[in-house]
């Protein structure tokens, strides 16, 4: 019995341990329609380089280490069916990362209305938001463009290539720097 009771005792320490472990890390939403890059952004936060990924399902949750901050980065899936679903997320979330496909000139009023949706979540209200018009390399529509769509007070546009990585860096900077 005493065995028992130890090794609960002690279970119960390693679990306190782990909880603890990721008290500190920033949980982060990468949110964007389909084909935007968001999962690229999370591969190459991960690995410094992208590949041709596979369109998420649902989301997936990746530990990144990004300025020397843990970070827990929940790459979603931008379908329409699925963008109701974005909410459950929010109010956990210490910041939103928002991809938008600066190609897709016919998507792009729907991505700024989702963005403007976005914005619009109470517990976001303070929390920052950054908002990546990714694809430069492919001749994509310039921030300047967009900008005047957006209102709000915590958030920040960046011109940025997810493929070459051009802008990218000075993009999470502003992240980091803005995370509480």
């Amino acid at each position: 019995m005493y065995l028992v009771s130890r090794i609960v005792g002690e279970m119960g320490g390693v679990l306190s341990w782990v909880q603890s472990y990721f008290e500190d890390d920033k949980f982060v939403v990468v949110l964007g329609l389909d084909g935007a890059g968001k999962t690229a952004l999370v591969h190459r936060l991960r690995f410094g380089e992208t590949t041709d990924p596979l369109p998420t399902m649902g989301f997936v949750i990746h530990s990144v280490l990004l300025h020397n901050r843990k970070l827990q980065i929940a790459d979603t899936c931008g379908q329409d069916t699925v963008r109701e679903l974005w909410g459950c997320m929010y109010h956990t979330a210490d910041a939103v990362i928002f991809v938008v496909d600066g190609t897709d000139a016919k998507r792009l009023p729907c991505a700024m209305r989702e963005i403007q949706r976005v914005m619009a979540y109470p517990t976001l209200e303070d929390k920052p938001f950054l908002i990546l018009n990714n694809k430069q390399d492919q001749n994509a529509t310039c921030s300047e463009e967009l900008r005047w769509q957006i209102r709000g007070e915590m958030w920040r546009m960046f011109d940025v290539s997810v493929k070459t990585g051009h802008g990218v860096d000075e993009a999470m900077t502003w992240l980091d720097a803005n995370m509480a």
